[in-house]
């Protein structure tokens, strides 16, 4: 029995451990991917996206595939594009067996199940579930009562609880990367993706982690970590197989655990020694942790302040770091050569203009690298939908996004630039006025907080004050589009020949 995932504008981390499960018990597995050009939350351009639009040519290639099984991991901001091409795929290919699963389907595996051109959902981690499905379908055995497992049958939906989390992750294989490999060269020699962890040690409102925390109560420790030595030897695998120049570490807090990181640390100078970027958080930061960061060579972080206003940080958002701890981690890592990131909400309930420039102040003052923002978005069943919906912040949902806020968030995003007394007269003046609004679902939001990045970056490099990471990912991001644009352009002129 043959296996097709469906994925589009990313490497998937989880799709490429489920595809290591699924070929250590002996499946077969192949991918086919859509670059998704210009049509991802980062890149938006819809003129262009049409024209190099992939989608006919992955439906094509779906309709070749001799897979008895196409599975599609969606995020809720792909779940239209997925449905359309399920939806499409079942009609030209009735006999094949759909599978919906990720973040989307898992929060909402009610609704998801009731597409007529989806047989099945799998909710929450899939390595255990798809498997038991994948094997039931090949035994011809009944499905109803696979633990995560959604399933339809005579108008009569089936539901199942999730098992048990899977507690030792050494005991899972390493994540496929050759599948998505060798739908793109650059996945895995130009940045090595990879994860030590399952779960994240805090609970803020606006994440996904806060849904699925409660879907996992009593079913096992939520937040759970591969050992050092395991991690590192898939490093060192993936080193001498793909020789990677930069690696990528998606844990949602890399540094919650100091001996762990200490650990790390020693062993990936020794035995890796790439230049690397992570996730922190302020309560996981001190002066021991980022001397681990230093010693495995660490060059660019990012953490997450959201908003400046203490009190609304903690009692919406559920972020109980205080602004002393924010403030001390952008002094700590400013000692370094470590690169900053910090990542901002717009559009949060309650989140006045005085709480925007009180945001300017504090970036002025403190200057990280670089800033990046985007709106706050309701994702499904995460706690701040709930809190929103119950509370009195409901009232606020509507948030002020007039002209002047829009644009005080451009000024957020310049304020580390600018020299204290010229952001003060900005302020004093209202002459942020004049600056470029960055609107709620615009392209122009993440367009220009990767434009900035990477400006920032060619003048540390240029004088040599610190390493970073946004000029790489630029030349990569070019590289991944004039690759996939090239390659759909020699398509669609060979299509037109004929």
């Amino acid at each position: 029995m043959n296996i097709t995932f469906v994925y589009r504008g990313f490497e998937s981390l989880g799709i490429e451990s489920l595809s290591a499960v699924l070929k250590q018990a002996g499946y077969g597995v192949d991918l086919v991917y859509d670059p998704a050009l210009f049509d991802t939350m980062f890149v938006t351009q819809k003129a262009i996206s049409q024209f190099v639009s992939y989608y006919p040519v992955t439906l094509q290639r779906l309709k070749e595939k001799k897979s008895e099984i196409f599975a599609f991991s969606v995020f809720s901001d792909d779940y239209s594009w997925a449905s359309r091409m399920a939806k499409d795929l079942k009609q030209v290919k009735p006999e094949s067996i759909i599978v919906f699963g990720g973040i989307h389907p898992s929060t909402l595996p009610e609704k998801v199940v009731q597409e007529e051109f989806i047989d099945y959902v799998c909710v929450g981690e899939g390595e255990g579930p798809f498997l038991d499905l994948i094997k039931a379908i090949d035994h011809k055995e009944d499905v109803k009562k696979i633990p995560n497992i959604w399933s339809k049958r005579g108008g009569e939906v089936f539901s199942n609880h999730p098992r048990q989390l899977v507690e030792d992750l050494d005991a899972l294989p390493f994540p496929d990367k050759d599948l998505f490999h060798e739908e793109y060269y650059g996945f895995s020699t130009h940045y090595y993706n990879i994860v030590s962890t399952r779960g994240c040690p805090f609970d803020c409102t606006f994440c996904y982690p806060s849904y699925f925390r409660e879907l996992y109560k009593n079913k096992g420790k939520f937040l759970r970590r591969r050992s050092v030595d395991n991690v590192i030897e898939e490093l060192i695998k993936a080193k001498e197989k793909y020789n990677m120049k930069m690696v990528n570490i998606l844990d949602d807090v890399f540094t919650f655990d100091k001996e762990w990181l200490r650990d790390f640390a020693r062993k990936y100078h020794k035995y890796v020694n790439i230049p690397n970027f992570c996730f922190i958080h302020p309560m996981c930061v001190d002066k021991e942790i980022v001397g681990s960061l230093k010693t495995m060579n660490t060059v660019a972080v990012n953490m997450g302040i959201q908003v400046a206003d203490e009190g609304l940080r903690k009692q919406l958002l559920n972020r109980q770091e205080s602004n002393e701890a924010i403030k001390k981690t952008m002094r700590l890592i400013s000692e370094t050569n470590i690169f900053l990131y910090v990542d901002l909400l717009l559009g949060v309930p309650g989140q006045d203009k005085g709480e925007l420039i009180n945001t300017a102040n504090l970036l002025s003052e403190h200057r990280p690298d670089a800033v990046t923002m985007c709106w706050l978005n309701y994702y499904p069943k995460t706690k701040i939908s709930e809190i929103v919906k119950n509370s009195n912040w409901a009232k606020q949902k509507s948030q002020d996004l007039d002209e002047e806020t829009q644009k005080l968030g451009f000024l957020i995003l310049i304020s580390n630039l600018l020299p204290k007394r010229i952001l003060r007269l900005m302020i004093d003046k209202r002459l942020y006025k004049l600056l470029p609004q960055l609107s709620p679902k615009s392209y122009r939001t993440y367009t220009v907080n990767f434009a900035f990045a990477c400006f920032i970056s060619f003048w540390k490099e240029v004088f040599r004050l610190k390493k970073t990471t946004a000029l790489y990912a630029l030349r990569k991001v070019l590289s991944y589009y004039i690759f996939f644009t090239k390659k759909i352009l020699n398509l669609n002129r060979v299509s037109h020949d004929k």
